[in-house]
């Protein structure tokens, strides 16, 4: 039942990305549908955590994965890569920033238990971490109507990706 829900009437693979066409018929992939964290057992976008954790001055990028955690099902870890110009107490401060704001702008469920400063995220990311970079979107030619014929595409061309 599962495989049948996964394609659409046309037989087209829903793949849960959440993208955008472009009008130059580039594609702008963003997050995926069911990044979803299982908190305590309520839902919470990785996304949304992000946009409050990428809004704190001194952060460069970041990106939320869960955590596996005996009393809450998962808990959200916010990874963190600083901005190359803070100074070292700067540097030392923003985890303590980052979860003030996430405290003032996010369910206390929704809050990361843990900020990890990082150096880089991955650039071949496992699949926790695919299609998240809040600043480098990630760009693909798209197979829609109306745009010609791409190689990088392997069926013909579909007016809607899903």
């Amino acid at each position: 039942e599962a495989t049948r829900e996964a394609f659409d009437d046309d037989g087209y693979f829903r793949t849960g990305d959440r993208v955008l066409f472009r009008e130059d018929g580039w594609l702008q992939f963003g997050d995926r549908i069911k990044d979803v964290l299982k908190v305590g057992g309520e839902g919470v976008s990785a996304a949304e955590i992000e946009a409050v954790v990428a809004r704190t001055p001194g952060v460069k990028e970041c990106a939320v994965v869960a955590k596996a955690d005996d009393t809450w099902g998962e808990i959200p870890v916010a990874f963190v890569v600083p901005k190359p110009d803070l100074s070292p107490d700067e540097a030392r401060a923003l985890p303590d920033a980052i979860a003030a704001r996430c405290r003032e702008q996010l369910a206390k469920f929704k809050v990361p238990r843990e900020v990890r400063m990082i150096d880089a995220l991955p650039l071949a990311p496992p699949s926790a971490w695919e299609s998240r970079y809040p600043s480098t979107p990630t760009f693909a030619p798209a197979c829609g109507a109306g745009t010609p014929r791409n190689p990088l595409c392997n069926s013909p061309p579909k007016h809607s990706a899903n």
